[in-house]
């Protein structure tokens, strides 16, 4: 195995020791947008009822994407009366003319999850794959019902101006939401489902050099796994950290990740 020169060691060493320090700063530096239009608090629990008697529903909000937040990462959602571990889906959508009609909407990401804390103000994070949007996007939960379930919590004292949306079919189809049997704006129904969604900056294009992972991103991740590669100093057993792809891991491989990481994605 090569040997790093004595001072390249020692480099190494400290970053090892500075790298709790370090993930703390990325992370108070981290921003998000979370999209809100509830008040926090639902007093009212609904569902489809007795036609159809059960099936499938799709409840949720329109929100217009915000300057820093375009990049959409999670969907929360506080339940109403609805069976503990039920399985749900969390959907992105894009609304292609911005109207706020979500019936036209183009699906961008989906998670799955499940019912928890039902009929509470407790909201539950589901995860998708980040997607970016732009203009006006809906974001909603999809879930098999029965007639006694009444899923959708409902925030009655936040006026909703028609971005609370509902719809039911014996099978929602993501592809062709104009094609379901009901479809109702909750603009007739004082109020907004509680269904939020949390959303992140962009990321630029320019992060391949120390975005290690290569997940589009810069963070905490990228750093330890370059520190891990270089204490390690050997391209042949781990190429990680050789940044300059010349079969060797040294100081210039460590000047040039540390400054391709902190000048980040441009």
């Amino acid at each position: 195995m090569n040997r790093l020169p004595c001072d390249v060691a020692r480099l190494s060493r400290l970053l090892m020791l500075a790298t709790p320090l370090l993930l703390c700063t990325l992370g108070a530096a981290g921003q998000s947008v979370e999209y809100v239009l509830d008040n926090g608090v639902g007093n009212i629990n609904s569902g489809p009822g007795t036609t159809p008697p059960n099936g499938q529903m799709l409840w949720g909000n329109v929100f217009t994407a915000q300057p820093g937040g375009e990049r959409i990462t999670g969907i929360s959602v506080a339940f109403g009366t609805a069976v503990a571990g039920t399985p749900v889906t969390a959907v992105l959508l894009e609304d292609p003319n911005d109207d706020g009609n979500p019936a036209d909407g183009v699906l961008l990401a989906s998670g799955h999850g499940q019912v928890a804390s039902p009929r509470t103000n407790i909201f539950t994070r589901i995860e998708i794959p980040p997607a970016v949007v732009s203009g006006r996007f809906f974001v909603g939960i999809v879930m098999d019902y029965t007639q006694a379930d009444r899923p959708a919590r409902q925030s009655t004292a936040v006026a909703n101006a028609n971005w609370s949306w509902l719809f039911v079919a014996p099978q929602i189809n993501l592809g062709d939401l104009a094609s379901s049997p009901i479809i109702r704006s909750q603009g007739a129904i004082p109020g907004t489902w509680m269904v939020r969604a949390v959303g992140e900056a962009p990321v630029p294009a320019g992060c391949s050099l120390a975005d290690v992972n290569a997940d589009g991103s810069l963070d905490g991740t990228d750093f330890i796994l370059f520190i891990n590669s270089f204490a390690i100093g050997d391209a042949g057993i781990d190429p990680v950290a050789d940044v300059d792809e010349d079969g060797t891991i040294d100081g210039n491989d460590f000047v040039s990740f540390i400054n391709a990481f902190a000048a980040g994605c441009d």
